[in-house]
């Protein structure tokens, strides 16, 4: 089996094995501010070295499948110790209280664009900043905050389902897992001038400005996803979910 470019597949998979191994290890007494460091610690020395070698491809994957890893261990454990979690994960009740509101309600910042812009627009600044600022470092701090904070609500989506397998599925809307690939893409993009800097023009150049491109893209179709598909994904959500209290 071929290798990706930069390394080898166990190191590829690490981080992805790592991450759910350090949530579970410390999620019960870290601090919030210091949990989503010590998630994105065993992925980014992973991360920084393909993106130096100039294997993009590698440093893409590594983060998405470390997505998936982490996303999996939170939901599972927000389904199962929610009030540990809660301790645990930034911003974990205010945003998942917020979201079943709009499902109950249909009011709300999710199915409203005028609302939810400038939150989007807000993150993906500080999102920007941090990944040209620090090599992607601080971004994939960031990025463990926001894939926690998405896990808890899936989790209080489930519950509230009495542990419907469809309504866990379809907690996470399509628009979310766009902005996590944009997400990606930017990050990677952003990471490679401090990284491994090279002349407008290279073959390196071309293939961040080609990565920057897919990432902006997927910002913009987020949004218009969200716009048009919110409210009827709100409806099936309900009937998945049952009579909310």
């Amino acid at each position: 089996m071929r290798r990706l470019a930069g390394g080898s597949h166990l190191a590829l998979w690490a981080p992805a094995l790592a991450a759910p191994a350090v949530f579970l290890l410390s999620f019960q007494w870290t601090p919030r501010w210091l949990f989503p460091l010590l998630l994105a610690a065993p992925l980014y020395p992973v991360f920084a070295a393909s993106v130096r070698r100039g294997a993009e491809a590698r440093a893409v994957t590594a983060v998405l499948l470390w997505a998936v890893g982490l996303c999996l261990c939170a939901t599972t454990v927000s389904m199962h110790r929610p009030v540990e979690a809660e301790r645990a994960i930034w911003n974990s009740r205010p945003y998942a209280e917020k979201t079943i509101d709009w499902l109950r309600t249909g009011e709300g910042e999710e199915g409203s664009p005028a609302r939810f812009l400038p939150r989007h627009a807000l993150e993906l600044v500080v999102f920007s900043a941090l990944a040209l600022a620090t090599g992607g470092a601080g971004a994939l701090v960031l990025g463990a905050a926001l894939l926690n904070h998405m896990s808890f609500y899936v989790a209080a989506v489930w519950r509230l389902s009495s542990g419907s397998p469809l309504a866990l599925l379809f907690a996470w809307p399509p628009w979310a897992l766009v902005r996590i690939a944009a997400y990606v893409a930017l990050g990677t993009a952003l990471a490679a001038p401090l990284l491994r800097p090279h002349p407008p023009g290279s073959p390196r150049s071309r293939i961040s400005r080609a990565l920057l491109a897919v990432g902006l893209g997927g910002v913009l179709l987020d949004i218009v996803l969200k716009s048009l598909l919110a409210p009827a994904w709100r409806l099936l959500l309900l009937r998945l979910v049952g009579q909310l209290p």
